[in-house]
């Protein structure tokens, strides 16, 4: 009986070690947690870009840039100042007559009233 295990303890070490299965890890499907979070801050960046943009160039586009007004139309904006975020002086020429108006969030007044080609003199 040892001769058979002293013999087959040769023939093994006769063989060559045979390496284990080799391990693969299974790769993650999909995004990762820092994938997503990118997108987050990506999607979080462009709208923060787009408020930005739209507070600023909004009141510019609303009024069409400056464009003359349609022919026919009774109403034209001449002028438009901004005193505070809240508060903008208009100047708006309607039925050949030029109005300042007092615009605010709640309300808009009537300040002067002139003729369209007439300029008014200023008080010394």
């Amino acid at each position: 009986m040892l001769a058979r295990l002293g013999a087959a303890a040769c023939a093994a070490a006769a063989w060559p070690a045979r390496a284990g299965i080799p391990f693969k890890p299974e790769q993650a499907e999909g995004p990762t947690a820092q994938g997503w979070g990118l997108a987050l801050l990506a999607c979080t960046a462009a709208m923060v870009v787009l408020l930005v943009a739209a507070r600023r160039f909004g009141p510019r586009l609303a009024r069409g840039l400056g464009a003359p007004a349609a022919q026919g139309a009774a109403v034209r904006v001449v002028s438009i100042t901004r005193l505070t975020p809240q508060v903008q002086l208009a100047v708006v020429e309607f039925d050949g007559r030029h109005l300042l108006l007092s615009v605010s969030g709640a309300a808009t007044t009537l300040l002067s009233e002139s003729k369209a080609g007439h300029v008014p003199e200023a008080d010394a």
